[in-house]
């Protein structure tokens, strides 16, 4: 087994869990979770909106996980930030990006509620919020709501 092989079996192995596909390791693909392809159909949107501002998208991906869509979209050209709270989803995510030094991609380990206070105005071209907000909710929704009774 190479070195990079081990490390990142290590990475996987220390994430506990397979979420989603391990970019660009598709003999991961069938212990991932969730099947994550059907969310970028096509990259239509992507490239209109590219075409209009005639530049690449800045991208954020708010709950990246393991960084599949954000590389995805990288690999458009895009240059992407992803934002998760599990320091070890973002590690496997750095270690992928490495193995594609022409991306232009980051990773920031932070909770999603104290990240969004802190975007500019016109910081991103295009968030994407997949397989989040029920998460944020779960973890803080139910002891912030408005008691209404």
């Amino acid at each position: 087994m190479s070195e990079n092989n081990s490390k990142l079996n290590e990475l996987v192995n220390a994430s506990r869990v397979i979420y989603q596909p391990i970019y660009g390791h598709h003999e991961w693909d069938d212990k991932a979770q969730r099947f994550c392809e059907n969310r970028l159909t096509d990259k239509k949107i992507y490239d209109d909106l590219s075409a209009k501002l005639q530049r690449p998208l800045r991208v954020l991906d708010l709950g990246c996980c393991t960084g599949y869509i954000s590389l995805i979209i990288s690999s458009w050209g895009g240059d992407v930030t992803g934002v998760d709270s599990n320091k070890s989803f973002l590690d496997l995510g750095e270690f992928l990006a490495g193995e594609h030094p022409d991306y232009k991609i980051k990773f920031i380990h932070t909770k999603i509620e104290e990240f969004i206070p802190k975007i500019k105005n016109d910081e991103y071209d295009l968030v994407l919020g997949l397989s989040l907000f029920h998460w944020v909710t779960k973890e803080i929704g139910f002891k912030n709501r408005r008691n209404t009774s």
